[in-house]
């Protein structure tokens, strides 16, 4: 049975009723599956969920991090055996909305920088990788044999990102239910294979698309100043990295 994944509907959901479907127990660690859940699992470079569950009792369970296991089953990663968790009991899940909204604005600004560039007619580069983990954050792209100032690059960007987020605009996220709906969005991505349809689309600017199944920010001022640390071309990669203050 698939965990349903309730921050798709609406990332805004932190705490929610749930039951236990399943429980995967190794050395070290058990992974709670729920039939639903509002956590956010680990990838497309964003961290895992982090939170508690509640039981009828009132006893708390800390869950450090929320994964993929297989065929659809999101587990929630505890510490030892837990003897009075068992499948079909009903609880409480709860995330730790500081964490997820930090998560969330780290992601935007990644899709933000790639919005950015394309503003800027960077149209050649093609998106290779991200990683928006605290202290990792960076995005990547093939130059197609381009070359770049990165200096100037670091102003331009800089100058760009500010003026969007400034901007307070919107995001928003479509879905697209076909490859051709896609392609007419992102051109870039016809091709790569996506195992479920419809795919889900964020638009953090106004004519910029990219299929994405990341939490993000309502709003561009949600994200706060980003700041480039390192600017990096290796072979034909450039490498952009960023960080964000924790508190807004």
């Amino acid at each position: 049975m698939k965990t349903e994944l309730l921050y798709l509907v609406d990332p805004n959901i932190h705490r929610m009723r749930a039951t236990v479907t399943e429980i995967i127990a190794s050395d070290s660690s058990t992974f709670i599956i729920l039939d639903r859940t509002p956590a956010y699992p680990q990838g497309g470079g964003q961290p895992g969920d982090r939170g508690n569950f509640t039981l009828k009792g009132g006893q708390e369970i800390l869950f450090g991090k929320t994964v993929k296991i297989r065929d659809g089953k999101i587990g929630h990663q505890c510490n030892g055996g837990l003897t009075s968790v068992l499948p079909g009991i009903n609880l409480v899940v709860q995330i730790d909305a500081s964490t997820r909204r930090y998560h969330s604005r780290l992601h935007t600004a990644g899709e933000l920088i790639c919005a950015a560039l394309s503003k800027l007619g960077y149209y050649s580069w093609s998106f290779a990788t991200a990683c928006h983990f605290p202290g990792q954050c960076r995005v990547a792209f093939n130059l197609n044999g381009e070359t770049v100032d990165k200096e100037v690059l670091r102003i331009l960007l800089s100058r760009e990102l500010a003026l969007l987020i400034n901007s307070e605009g919107d995001v928003r996220l479509t879905q697209a239910g076909t490859p051709a709906e896609l392609a007419s969005l992102c051109p870039g991505e016809v091709g790569k294979f996506f195992p479920e349809w419809p795919v889900r689309i964020v638009s953090p600017v106004e004519g910029f698309h990219r299929p994405c199944l990341g939490t993000h920010c309502d709003q561009l001022s949600e994200i706060g100043p980003i700041r480039l640390t390192k600017i990096r071309v290796r072979g034909d990669e450039l490498s952009i990295g960023y960080e964000l203050s924790i508190g807004m």
